[in-house]
């Protein structure tokens, strides 16, 4: 099966989605052929670049090339992207129409809806209209999306970052913290930070900040931080596997959609955060009520009440958890639903 993959940011630690792409890529079973058409594009660009950046307008054009061309099975589009470009309407329509004349399959991945700009709702509105089946990250976007087309999947979504060998818990320090992830209105990242200044008055505790955002002086105005800008994967894991700990500030609440999570539990992190229901009952985890500065602190005080057995005893527990989320189940799931789309029309 010849699988073209459409995304934003293939590969690229700063885009979850596009890390996404390339982990699944690489574990689709053996009979499955990925051809990728990407292009990047930062978080942090300016409004105007991402309205006017076409990028994915040129990648989807190619795409359409390539079905015209008879290259591909099927195709996979990984949304949202990060750009913003409206034309991108227009090539979405284009290619469905030439996927329709030659009866080539069309699925949407769509990794978030409800809390999307308006935008973005009506790009994934138009692909889900076009798609022949959905995949979604959770129950609540296949509500959400069933109106438009009530043929939906949902997969788990893998960590971010992929664990080689193996965690030697007994390593781990109980003063490390990490966050991972980008920096933007959806974390509560500067109650995160005064918090931190509060709890770590003396100095005795490390936070390395791992991000593709930039963001200026921080290391200076702020109580023992390490700022690891565009860190690879490798470097990511070497700083996830020595903390104890890691801040989730993702607003409203972590679930099953945010691979940050996932890696924390990957590499035997305990998480700090507001959780959903489904998560917050985990042994492993440090829920908050909300995230306000002073529940900050008092989560991050409860972190260093709890003894340094039970702290290996969670980070194991935590590892474990993660297996269920391996990339290679979830790629062999989609794979699988494919196949079937596709068997349909053979």
């Amino acid at each position: 099966m010849r699988l073209a993959i459409v995304c934003n940011n293939y590969g690229q630690n700063y885009d979850g989605i596009g890390s996404f792409a390339k982990v699944m890529n690489e574990n689709y079973p053996d009979y499955v052929t990925g051809l990728v058409f990407s292009s990047n594009c930062l978080s942090d660009s300016s409004a105007i670049k991402k309205v006017f950046d076409f990028g994915m307008v040129k990648a989807l054009h190619k795409a359409r090339y390539a079905v015209k061309n008879r290259e591909v099975d099927a195709i996979i589009i990984e949304y949202p992207f990060v750009e913003w470009n409206p034309f991108i309407i227009a090539a979405i329509r284009k290619l469905h129409i030439a996927l329709k004349k030659i009866n080539v399959k069309l699925f949407a991945s769509i990794h978030e809806f409800e809390r999307v700009n308006v935008l973005r709702k009506l790009v994934i509105k138009r692909i889900v209209k076009y798609s022949d089946a959905l995949f979604v990250s959770d129950s609540r976007t296949q509500e959400l999306l069933s109106v438009y087309n009530p043929k939906i999947f949902i997969r788990n979504i893998p960590s971010n970052i992929q664990l080689n060998g193996n965690i030697n818990f007994d390593l781990k320090s109980r003063n490390n913290y990490a966050y991972f992830g980008l920096i933007n209105s959806a974390k509560a990242f500067d109650e995160m930070l005064t918090a931190w200044d509060n709890f770590n008055n003396n100095k005795q505790y490390t936070l390395y900040i791992m991000t593709a955002t930039k963001f200026e002086g921080i290391e200076e105005s702020h109580n023992n931080i390490r700022f690891c800008y565009r860190y690879s994967d490798a470097e990511i894991g070497e700083i996830m596997e020595k903390c104890a700990f890691c801040l989730l500030p993702v607003k409203p609440q972590i679930d099953s959609k945010n691979g940050t999570f996932k890696t924390s539990c990957l590499y035997g992190c305990l998480g700090i955060g507001c959780f959903c229901s489904e998560y917050s009952n985990l042994p492993f985890n440090i829920n908050m009520d909300n995230y306000s500065i002073n529940s900050f602190i008092k989560a991050l005080n409860k972190s260093q009440d709890i003894a340094d057995g039970d702290i290996i005893c969670l980070s194991r527990k935590a590892t474990e958890f993660s297996k269920k989320f391996m990339p290679e189940h979830i790629a062999n799931y989609v794979a699988e639903q494919i196949s079937k789309e596709l068997d349909e029309i053979n």
